[in-house]
């Protein structure tokens, strides 16, 4: 029997692991479940989101970004990046939304061949090299430390690399 998650009612730390409350089709009982056994991306980012401030502006000057963020829909404030790291979530919607997404760049993909494609791991990816928006969406290009390339669509790459992916867009953004 597949289990269906509808919702995502919670959030703790046990440990170093996050888990999430998950809120279940065919039952009356929430679980908490880690993080690493999840594939419901989608509303992690939904409940994720829902936490953070939403950003609604960026500038950037001489390599540092300021973002403009709103709080409970009303007050604006001006963050630096440290502060707006804390709704890590709606940074990187926000940056993947004002990216300008083209084919010209085509010539910077990496090239794949003699490289192991590799599922996405939940912690150790060094850096994104690429990524691009096709028909499945926005795709991140994963590289591990041995060399090994995951190509991974962006809510799971949000989910499972936050950090990784804010770097690359904070280094890609106008």
């Amino acid at each position: 029997m597949n289990f269906e998650v509808i919702d995502v009612i919670g959030k703790r730390f046990v440990g170093r692991e996050e888990e999430y409350l998950l809120k279940w089709k065919q039952s009356d009982k929430p679980t908490w479940e880690p993080k690493s056994n999840l594939s419901c991306h989608k509303l992690v980012l939904k409940f994720e989101r829902s936490k953070g401030p939403e950003i609604i502006g960026a500038r950037k000057e001489n390599d540092t970004v300021t973002f403009l963020a709103k709080f409970d829909g009303k007050t604006a404030k001006v963050m630096n990046l440290s502060e707006a790291k804390k709704g890590v979530f709606n940074l990187i919607y926000y940056l993947e939304s004002k990216i300008v997404w083209t084919d010209e760049n085509q010539d910077d993909a990496p090239s794949l061949s003699n490289r192991k494609l590799v599922q996405s791991r939940q912690s150790d990816a060094v850096t994104v090299i690429y990524a691009k928006d096709g028909r499945e969406g926005i795709m991140y290009f994963f590289e591990y430390e041995n060399g090994e390339i995951a190509i991974v669509n962006s809510d799971e790459a949000t989910v499972k690399q936050p950090l990784v992916v804010l770097d690359y867009l904070i280094k890609n953004i106008d």
